[in-house]
């Protein structure tokens, strides 16, 4: 996590993801948009996909949890925007259902999405969340 901010808002926001299989492990990606038009950090919170035991070991399924939509909200210190996405607008669309809050946290214009399974293109370039943060 580049900046102590950040990981301050991850670990704010995580703590209100309830695993609901027993033991979510959450990912993080950011992405810092600073161009001439905005200066944005996209923050992406997704579970870590899980695998089977045993001879199903090479099978995978995505985590199982919740999240207190009320709590994550009371993070920011303004809300621009809430929104949550019931299913892929189109084929290009690799974020699939998720909720999106745009608004302000310490200052910073940041838009958070938690979304309900890691997107593949994400999973290689994902942060873990430390496992007491996901706690």
């Amino acid at each position: 996590m580049p900046k102590a901010w950040l990981a301050q808002l991850v670990e704010e926001v995580s703590s209100h993801v309830i695993s609901w299989d027993g033991d979510v492990r959450l990912q993080c990606h950011v992405f810092h948009n600073n161009d001439q038009q905005q200066d944005e950090w996209e923050v992406t919170l997704f579970g870590e996909p899980q695998t089977f035991g045993g001879r199903l070991a090479s099978l995978s399924y995505d985590s199982c949890f919740s999240v207190s939509v009320l709590n994550v909200a009371g993070v920011f210190e303004d809300i621009d925007a809430c929104h949550w996405q019931t299913a892929n607008v189109d084929a290009s669309d690799e974020l699939g259902p998720h909720l999106a809050i745009t608004g302000k946290y310490q200052g910073r214009r940041v838009w958070l999405r938690i979304l309900g399974r890691a997107p593949e293109r994400l999973r290689e370039a994902a942060i873990a969340v430390p496992r007491h943060l996901a706690d």
